[in-house]
């Protein structure tokens, strides 16, 4: 592991030092060598032979460069509580993370990222750049039957990505789950190739079904581990001078809890008995998140990194039986609580390699736009399909700030259906102080998340509330009005 990590971190600082990205890029190149190609291959060398023997001329010409390859990373259940580069509460249980952690000091963090509380219209809004609302995807596939796939009838990034720059190559690995059927991946998801599985969880990360392009195949290998070598095999068959994007949905550390391969954690002593891991789930939690660090890392070590931006995200918050001890039960994975819907996110581009950290809220629906804008990809949308998204990079300076809505002040807007729990259901506001819920069951809850990051005081219970908590709240409640 140590000589892992030596050399990620040498690559890091090679691109750091060595790379810039740069609208154009100029090449000093030989005279005979711009010459050369032309088509009268005969007459271009005999004119130049006497020249170039007595002259060292050069001439500087101009290429455009190639956009950059783009990995997205999504960790399964996983809040922004269970990493050290944002939990620094000397109470909390962390996972040994150092390939994250290295990731980290070359990324721009940001430290209010938000997804939805559950798996699918996590994936539905970065695929398509649209609101739950709108695709119909606002719950996890299988808590309500009249969801059963994404609505083919949605664009989605492959698909612009296919008749905008073709010259990406393009695949998804991992977990798939905006759609039951094998084919579902290429047929609503416009994926030229994918590997993975179909559903939100693998019945057991040592035994399970992989479609392949269609094609299934049961797997007795570490789930984890087999998501990292489906990849860097379509890795090796690229053509290295074009771009890629590639899309890994890691099933871990979605349950089932269990014990990873050893050599990929570093927990030690840990009980296979499944007795052992419904007592203490927490252990296993982190032996799995563990295993995906060191398993990014081979990952990392294994492909070029000049050009490639990395974007690293959770789709949801922890399940509540793997948790922090401190938290409170109920405000985790499938809640609007910030324990449900706050992720990890953070982007490591090699254009801006001075980490940074962005303190505006963000949703994971802004990286449709921020993908396509590293894309170099301008896409309009049909009027029938109005898109979310907003790009959270400047294409004209490094990215450091969010590109905000017109507001100087921008609200962040996040929602979930009902689905299993009638209660959960509901739509949230947030500025930057505020956070506003409101749930279907006609409920609502106000909270101030910079003196209660845990939401445990909720405003509206005071009998009176200042003038800037009322206008806060008066701000929001009109927003959330408006935005559907």
């Amino acid at each position: 592991m140590n000589f892992r990590l030596e050399t990620l971190e040498i690559r890091f600082f090679e691109f750091k030092t060595a790379f810039t990205f740069q609208p154009k890029r100029r090449q000093t190149c030989n005279l005979l060598i711009l010459l050369h190609v032309h088509p009268n291959m005969k007459f271009a060398f005999t004119l130049l032979v006497i020249p170039l023997s007595l002259f060292a001329q050069t001439v500087e010409i101009e290429t455009e460069p190639t956009p950059p390859n783009i990995l997205l990373i999504i960790i399964d259940d996983i809040s922004q509580q269970d990493l050290s580069i944002y939990n620094q509460q000397t109470s909390a249980s962390l996972p040994h993370t150092p390939v994250i952690e290295t990731l980290a000091g070359s990324s721009v963090i940001f430290n209010n990222a938000y997804a939805y509380p559950t798996c699918s219209p996590t994936r539905a809004s970065i695929i398509t750049g649209r609101y739950g609302f709108r695709t119909g995807i606002g719950t996890v596939f299988g808590s309500d039957s009249s969801i059963s796939q994404l609505p083919a009838s949605e664009t989605t990034l492959p698909e612009i990505f296919a008749t905008h720059n073709p010259s990406y190559q393009l695949a998804q690995f991992g977990k798939w789950h905006l759609g039951r059927s094998a084919n579902s991946p290429s047929e609503i998801g416009g994926w030229p190739h994918f590997s993975g599985s179909l559903s939100g969880g693998v019945s057991d990360f040592y035994d399970w079904t992989k479609y392949t392009n269609g094609a299934s195949s049961q797997i007795t290998n570490y789930a984890t581990s087999e998501n990292v070598n489906d990849f860097l095999a379509w890795y090796q068959t690229l053509d290295q001078s074009m771009p890629w994007f590639s899309w890994i949905a890691f099933n871990a550390p979605h349950t089932p809890l269990h014990i990873p391969p050893e050599g990929l954690h570093y927990k030690q002593n840990l009980d296979p008995d499944p007795t052992a891991i419904e007592t203490d789930p927490r252990p296993y939690f982190e032996a799995a998140v563990e295993a995906f660090d060191t398993e990014f890392g081979r990952l990392l070590t294994s492909i070029d990194l000049t050009n490639t931006v990395i974007i690293l995200i959770g789709d949801n918050g922890t399940a509540n039986a793997a948790k922090q001890e401190y938290l409170e039960q109920g405000k985790n994975k499938g809640s609007l609580y910030e324990g449900g819907i706050k992720i990890p996110m953070l982007i490591a581009d090699p254009s801006n390699v001075i980490p940074s950290a962005v303190n505006d809220p963000v949703h994971v629906v802004d990286l449709f736009s921020t993908i396509l804008d590293y894309a170099e990809i301008e896409y309009v949308p049909s009027v029938n399909q109005p898109i979310d998204s907003k790009s959270l990079v400047d294409k004209t300076a490094p990215i450091t700030t969010v590109i905000s809505t017109e507001s100087s002040n921008p609200i962040l807007y996040a929602e979930a259906f009902n689905g299993e729990n009638p209660n959960a259901g509901g739509s949230v506001a947030r500025n930057e102080r505020y956070k506003l819920i409101l749930f279907h069951n006609g409920t609502s809850e106000f909270y101030d998340l910079i003196t209660d990051p845990l939401e445990n005081n909720n405003l509206l219970e005071l009998e009176i509330l200042t003038e800037a908590q009322s206008a806060a709240l008066q701000e929001l409640q009109e927003y959330l009005n408006s935005i559907q």
